[in-house]
């Protein structure tokens, strides 16, 4: 049983690695305000399959990735892990589509889903970068054209 843990972890690493460049992938871990030390940041859920041209849905804590049928060409495997500081990290790196697909983030506390924004690291301005979403009956829904490192964070006042 362990031999099995042990060689989905290694695919789903290697898959994750596969998909990015030294200079594509976000320095992590993140230094975010209220986080702690960046060193403190942990994997608290993760999900992986094979997606296809037919679409289909990942979960992990509070968010749900949606590759809608045409969004890819070919079967990949598509990862994301959501890690302690809240960030929302999707792989591999840099993979993108041909139709949107929705990243949502469910379960909004301390205000609506109007008081947030969705956020992406870019790792050649080494920089969150604003990313066009909006509120739906089930939290904050962003459509992304890319995988990288993700968060919701909320609106100054």
């Amino acid at each position: 049983m362990r031999t099995i843990q042990v060689f989905f972890a290694a695919a789903r690493l290697l898959a994750l690695l596969a998909g990015c460049s030294a200079d594509q992938m976000p320095t992590r871990p993140v230094e975010l305000p209220g986080a702690g030390p960046a060193g403190d940041v942990q994997t608290i859920t993760e999900d992986a399959a094979w997606i296809g041209p037919d679409g289909g849905t990942l979960h992990v804590t509070g968010c749900v990735l949606t590759v809608p049928t045409g969004a890819l060409a070919e079967s990949v495997w598509i990862t994301m892990v959501r890690h302690q500081d809240g960030s929302v990290e999707l792989g591999p790196h840099g993979q993108t589509f041909e139709e949107p697909v929705a990243l949502r983030f469910l379960q909004l506390s301390g205000g609506g889903a109007g008081e947030y924004r969705v956020e992406w690291f870019d790792p050649s301005g080494q920089e969150w970068v604003e990313v066009p979403s909006q509120a739906d009956p089930s939290g904050r829904m962003a459509p992304l054209d890319h995988f990288s490192l993700y968060q919701l964070t909320p609106l100054k006042r």
